[in-house]
């Protein structure tokens, strides 16, 4: 019996310290620190600092919780996988050059975060060319399959959370702002570059530049969290010629605003036409060809107010290939992976006097130092009546819209009903 207790203790033993080893044994790392750039190693949030990072800076040995390291260190940790007690962050200041990140080979095993302070003059904008990646917009809570996360915030403001490979190529920023990339511990860090130039002060807080695929596809976009009052966010999108696009807002919730004729709508720009308003609880424009713009301005709120009822909006833009059908009735192609399908008249057929413009695809354009260049601009677009599609107006009516407002989504088409649209609260102006 006494044989049993000693062998069933000393398994036990040996369990407990193969369940902990990051608490056992010790770790020796050799940091190289380029010009220009910090290294903050610290305790994972939720982690109990049992391990220690040290440093002998002459012939005493300093232990602590983290460190911050500005030049060539020789660290050793109190526990063999440090990996799974600490975060590393790979900082650079100032930046207002090209972008080339650089892996720390003796950090891959951290989950470590690429941190890029972006600071432009104070008569500049900085645009950053996204085009070697391509930034696909997520959730804030979604993560990426290849385990990198880009993030970027302006005037301490989260614009967007985003993976690689998407639709986006280039974000223009105003003031200063700080890309990041998060990187999981154990996976390489994929070594894209991200132009950066200078170009002319722009006066929404951030610019996207979306050039959508020459196929059917649908794209998600946030607006930013906690979006400052009186801010604006633009979108410019480059559409295949080929190509008509529909918009969706899938959910939203707009400020009680100071001024209630000021609230936030989604405002439409289609070169040589007057700009289209929409309230955020009917249709969105369908069925239109061309480049446009997107601009989504907050109001000056009424005071402060929970994050739940500030302004938020999710949308999608959809892009469905036109052709010619039977009779000159074209409809979107079988083949294309589209769930929808559209009927309708093809404009080229009956107003071909109008859409008379050059069929040449307008290439995307890379932003310069050149203040005189304006970064990615549209091409000639025709001018149609498009009353039954979207609503003109300048100000909005008596009795609009104009208190606190939560919706799920609308659709494309004729205007519908409060049942219909979705669901969502309004309160009238009194």
């Amino acid at each position: 019996m006494r044989i049993w207790r000693f062998t069933c203790f000393s398994l036990l033993f040996g369990f407990l310290l193969s369940s902990v080893p990051e608490l056992t044994g010790s770790a020796e790392l050799k940091i190289a620190v380029e010009f220009g750039t910090t290294i903050r190693i610290n305790t994972s949030a939720g982690k109990t600092p049992q391990c220690k990072v040290c440093i002998r800076p002459n012939t005493q040995q300093l232990c602590q919780s983290s460190v911050v390291l500005r030049s060539d260190t020789l660290l050793d940790f109190s526990c063999s996988q440090p990996e799974n007690v600490f975060t590393v962050q790979i900082i650079s200041d100032n930046v207002i050059y090209n972008i080339e990140p650089k892996e720390h080979k003796a950090l891959q095993k951290f989950n470590r975060t690429f941190i890029w302070n972006l600071k432009p003059p104070a008569t500049k904008s900085l645009h950053l060319n996204f085009s070697s990646t391509g930034l696909l917009q997520i959730q804030p809570t979604d993560s990426c399959p290849d385990k990198h996360v880009y993030m970027l915030a302006v005037e301490n403001v989260s614009i967007g959370r985003f993976c690689q490979n998407g639709t986006i190529r280039q974000v223009d920023v105003r003031n200063a702002g700080k890309l990041s990339l998060e990187v999981s511990g154990g996976r390489a860090l994929d070594k894209k570059f991200i132009g950066v130039s200078l170009g002319r002060l722009i006066n929404s807080l951030a610019n996207f530049h979306v050039v959508l695929p020459e196929k059917s596809s649908t794209q998600d976009f946030f607006a930013p969290n906690a979006f400052p009052e009186n801010t604006e966010t633009m979108w410019y999108f480059t559409v295949p010629q080929t190509y008509y696009t529909d918009v969706h807002i899938l959910s939203y919730t707009v400020p009680t605003c100071l001024q209630p004729e000021n609230i936030p709508t989604m405002k439409y720009t289609w070169q040589g036409k007057e700009p289209l308003v929409k309230l955020m609880n009917v249709s969105q424009p369908s069925v239109e060809p061309g480049n446009f713009n997107l601009s989504i301005k907050n109001c000056k709120m009424s005071g402060p107010q929970p994050p739940s009822q500030g302004l938020m909006v999710h949308f999608q833009i959809s892009a469905i290939k036109r052709s010619k059908g039977l009779h000159g009735i074209p409809k979107a192609q079988e083949e294309e992976e589209d769930p929808h399908t559209y009927v309708y008249i093809d404009e080229t057929l009956v107003y071909s006097h109008l859409l008379n413009y050059d069929a040449e695809k307008e290439e995307y354009k890379e932003a310069t130092t050149d203040e005189s260049d304006p970064p990615l601009s549209a091409p000639a677009l025709p001018v149609r009546n498009a009353e039954n599609l979207v609503t003109k107006s300048n100000a909005l009516l008596d009795n609009e819209l104009c208190g606190y407002v939560q919706g799920q989504s609308t659709t494309s088409g004729s205007p519908k009903t409060s049942e219909e649209e979705g669901n969502y609260e309004t309160r009238l102006c009194v």
